[in-house]
């Protein structure tokens, strides 16, 4: 299938991505084993999915082997784009997401304005800093967050959680 050929590609390019490394004088170990359940995500490209019942912010994912999947997304995908590619990943509080890749057509994107058209006096540049949180180009500092007291809160809790007996209340 789709899916298999991927997870085929990716497992070769990380496998030559490491042997340039080591021929880059880089000390590199080998890969390890991974068992089929242990696989995080998996990609469709090109055929093997479809997009079915699109009704608001809900939907009907089709992916071949596996069948349909309600989905809800985020963000609508626009009626002129066409879906190219389609991964479906676990993240590790155990919930799936579905990421599309979509081919849209330039001619309706705005046109980037040039820089020297820019009329500089009502922008602003920001910047992150490390003594500073946020520094302006106006001059203005906003101050780090002091979270230390929330901090050994968040530890405490933590060491509490843990003692407790999984499944309990």
């Amino acid at each position: 299938s789709k899916a298999l050929q991927r997870t085929v590609t990716r497992f070769y390019q990380n496998l030559t991505g490491l042997s340039k490394q080591k021929q880059n004088g880089r000390k590199v170990g080998k890969l390890k084993w991974k068992s089929p359940t242990e696989f995080q995500s998996m990609t469709y490209s090109q055929s093997g999915f479809k997009l079915k019942n699109t009704s608001g912010r809900r939907a009907t994912l089709w992916l071949s082997k596996i069948g349909n999947i309600p989905i809800r997304y985020h963000r609508e995908i626009p009626d002129e784009a066409d879906i190219k590619e389609v991964t479906i990943k676990k993240e590790t509080t155990g919930d799936w997401f579905v990421s599309f890749g979509l081919e849209t057509d330039d001619t309706n994107l705005p046109e980037k304005p040039d820089v020297n058209s820019l009329n500089t006096s009502n922008s602003v540049g920001l910047d992150l800093g490390i003594l500073n949180y946020i520094h302006t180009s106006d001059g203005t500092t906003v101050d780090w967050l002091h979270l230390e007291d929330e901090y050994d809160r968040l530890r405490h809790d933590q060491r509490k959680l843990s003692r407790k007996e999984q499944g309990s209340n």
